[in-house]
């Protein structure tokens, strides 16, 4: 069977859709996992780096085609699901451990900076899309333009936040994902 990475959002996928025995509730494990990982997500959101999508499950497409999990595929997703969340947990706590040790100075060019974000996608563990970068506001005491002092520090935050996504992908072989 030809196995493609399917994008599910748990909140919905695993907590709704096409069950045999209706509505009701979910399974104590089943809502652990979902907190579980929109717990970690949000860590690694509020981290502010990149923006950060749903958990990645690799699972046939008619697995989740029905606005959940189909009725007999809730043991692969469940087995899936156990499978990314520690993966998902040991990437959170390493971005969460190396967010403070980013260093501007040491911030890669363009294209070392996409070179990175391309190897965190590649883990499959969650949605990576592109890195926040911060605008200064055009400012009327600056003839509408940033202040310099303003551009400097986004500039910084910029910088900053490359430097972190290199740190993280670089990390990655050594946590093992």
């Amino acid at each position: 069977m030809n196995k493609t990475i399917s994008q599910v959002s748990l909140a919905l996928g695993l907590l709704g859709g096409c069950t045999t025995g209706g509505p009701g509730t979910p399974e104590p494990t089943t809502s652990a996992n979902v907190t579980e990982s929109r717990q970690d997500l949000e860590r690694l959101r509020a981290l502010q780096v990149f923006d950060v999508g749903q958990l990645l499950l690799a699972l046939p497409g008619e697995a989740t085609s029905c606005y959940g999990p189909c009725p007999g595929w809730e043991d692969q997703i469940a087995a899936e699901v156990a499978r990314q969340l520690p993966r998902l947990d040991r990437l959170t706590r390493a971005a969460e451990q190396l967010r403070p040790l980013a260093d501007p100075a040491a911030a890669p060019d363009a294209y070392e900076l996409a070179a990175d974000l391309q190897k965190l996608r590649d883990l499959d563990i969650v949605q990576v899309g592109e890195l926040l970068v911060s605008v200064p506001a055009n400012e009327p005491n600056c003839y509408n333009l940033p202040c310099p002092g303003e551009q400097e520090k986004a500039d910084l935050e910029n910088r900053t936040r490359a430097a972190f996504v290199k740190l993280l992908a670089d990390s990655t072989d050594k946590l093992g994902l």
